[in-house]
């Protein structure tokens, strides 16, 4: 793996050439900033930039910084987004390697301008080779001896948004300065818009139920700019953070505590705590945020998350909604929550004890999807013309998963997504509505869009790998054969799977044409299954709903950085995390 290093050359970053990998054009092209002062009108968005120079403002999503790309005689830094980081190797040629002397760096140097585009370069004689990304020998060039070269170097070696890790030397004021970049979202300090997350209402702060899982346990009062040119609700910009304190100890969480330690008696008290405590805020916004990441598939497993990747993400999720209710930790610990058991004796609560509570939502979240996915799966949802079909199609569903052979796996999920049941179990997790926030305004679809929808207009591969997972967890429940494949092991082959279908969405045209539709899917799309029972939800008539009462998909134009529909903008999923050192256990070396 090549070494990074940001002892570069300075040189004044708005001259600076920065080039990424546009999907939907199949090719790589520069990156031209927005102004200073440029403020964007979207028909549901009003973002002010922020002062400053960062060429991803504006964007969404997570870039790879991959080395440097050479054209006539400059060499500019190369960022690619991960969302088809796949890609790469396929349309990429690396001509050799940059050599840092001060500090013996080396980076990829490629050709994707213009054929012929690093000709200058490969026309410059040197004495030096070194090994390629792909373990063949190419030329390096040394950065000081390509005197004739414009030289850009990379403002993010690390990737965008860049990882952060808190130590002494790092105060919250650098934290508040990348999370600041790494969220782009609306700065109106000078004006009357103020959106705090409030939440008055709260029927489970830990009980977790069918009815908290999908109606939510937030209710912020969000007021909404009535300048006429939206009516998304926005969050604001400023950063709870003053960059006067050093990282909490607290924030550092080596082991997990899988026991809860408190009664029955003191967790029903805590719940009642909580209605008014100021960490009733963070801590539900929080959970939501972990769930919709996993539901998403940011992580690389959420089937098979190592215990410090979790943690870190639990942090994060934390500290983003501190971020969003305008809070910081440390004003919370002076918030301790007392909880007496029967004897009278006292126990402190803090967010030692809450961040061990957040696994619970989403194992009960995604047992409730796979109960959707189940009773979704007969005669009367159009899994099957007749009942007697329906058994043999699950176990051929399941077959083709558990073949283990990517073209088998990719005809399931073609299959798959075309089916109601498929239409059932994404509104359930990500597009229904939250009721207890923002009035109703909120999915989590809308905490992550960018991982919901990807550039070229389609549901993101990610969804699609998660919510297939689960669904073939509910196919498959109970076990009938302890031969079928886990989800830990059965989600990275669905996702290899997954990224050859997104390279090449022409030839599976029936997959990626509901891919499409899907993003615009709404209530009158579904059936609404009550999770407990299977059965469709009651409307107003007092009948229940049939096939015959849901409606075709509506597609209309894609308005970019959100999801159809979308009645809330939450600014952009990036932000930069602890580093995972601090969720690992010690190592004493002897």
């Amino acid at each position: 793996m090549m070494q990074l290093s940001t002892a570069l050359p300075a040189v004044h970053v708005n001259n600076a050439q920065n080039y990424v990998f546009v999907q939907a054009r199949n090719e790589v092209m520069r990156l031209v900033p927005l102004r200073i002062d440029e403020v964007h009108y979207q028909s549901s968005v009003v973002t002010l930039i922020d002062p400053c120079f960062q060429p991803f403002q504006g964007l969404s999503g997570q870039f790879s910084f991959l080395g440097y790309v050479t054209h006539a005689y400059h060499l500019s830094p190369l960022y690619w987004p991960e969302e088809c980081r796949g890609l790469a190797d396929e349309l990429l040629r690396q001509v050799g390697l940059l050599g840092i002397i001060d500090d013996i760096s080396r980076y990829a140097i490629y050709e994707v301008i213009e054929h012929g585009g690093a000709s200058i370069l490969e026309n410059t004689r040197t004495p030096y080779c070194g090994a390629s990304t792909q373990m063949k020998l190419v030329p390096m060039w040394m950065l000081h001896e390509l005197h004739d070269f414009q030289f850009s170097p990379a403002m993010f070696p690390y990737g965008f948004p860049p990882p952060v890790k808190l130590s002494e030397e790092l105060s919250w004021q650098h934290f508040d300065q990348v999370t600041r970049q790494s969220l782009p979202g609306p700065s109106f300090h000078d004006t009357s818009l103020h959106l705090p997350l409030d939440f008055d209402y709260d029927p489970s702060v830990f009980d977790v139920t069918t009815a908290s899982t999908f109606s939510g346990v937030l209710t912020p009062a969000l007021e909404e700019e009535g300048d006429g040119l939206s009516n998304t609700v926005i969050l604001p910009a400023n950063h709870p953070f003053d960059g006067t304190q050093l990282p909490h100890k607290d924030l550092h969480w080596t082991q997990n505590s899988r026991e809860d330690s408190l009664s029955n008696g003191q967790r029903t008290m805590l719940k009642s705590l909580m209605i008014d405590s100021p960490w009733a805020r963070p801590y539900k916004l929080a959970r939501y945020l972990y769930v919709g990441c996993l539901l998403v598939g940011i992580p690389a497993n959420p089937f098979n998350m190592p215990e410090p990747v979790s943690r870190q993400l639990i942090t994060t999720s934390f500290l983003k909604a501190l971020f969003f209710t305008g809070q910081t930790y440390e004003s919370l610990c002076n918030e301790k929550l007392r909880v007496t058991d029967k004897a009278g004796r006292e126990t402190l609560v803090d967010w030692s004890y809450l961040r061990n509570r957040f696994p619970d939502l989403y194992i009960e979240f995604t047992s409730e999807l796979r109960k959707v996915a189940r009773g979704s799966m007969n005669v009367t949802d159009g899994f099957v013309t007749h009942e007697t079909h329906r058994k043999q199609k699950i176990l051929d569903l399941i077959s083709l998963f558990d073949s283990g052979d990517l073209n088998l796996i990719q005809r399931a999920l073609t299959e798959l997504i075309v089916t109601q049941a498929f239409r059932e179990v994404l509104w359930a997790s990500l597009l229904r509505p939250i009721a207890e926030l923002a009035e109703g305004k909120v999915r989590l679809a809308d905490l992550y869009p960018d991982a919901v929808q990807s550039w070229t207009g389609y549901l993101q591969k990610g969804v699609v790998g998660v919510l297939s997972t689960l669904m073939f967890q509910g196919l498959t429940h109970p076990p009938q054969s302890s031969s079928h494949l886990k989800a830990p092991a059965l989600f990275p082959i669905i996702m290899t799977a997954l990224d050859n279908m997104y390279k090449h969405p022409g030839d599976f045209s029936v997959f990626f044409k509901e891919a499409h539709e899907l993003l615009f899917l709404k209530e009158e799309n579904v059936l609404v299954l009550e999770p407990k029972h299977g059965i469709p939800k009651v409307m107003s008539d007092g009948r229940r709903k049939t096939l015959e009462d849901v409606r075709p998909i509506e597609v209309k134009s894609i308005v970019d950085f959100e999801v159809p529909n979308a009645e809330f903008a939450f600014p952009v999923t990036g932000m930069a995390q602890i580093d995972i050192s601090y969720f690992k256990p010690l190592t004493i070396s002897l």
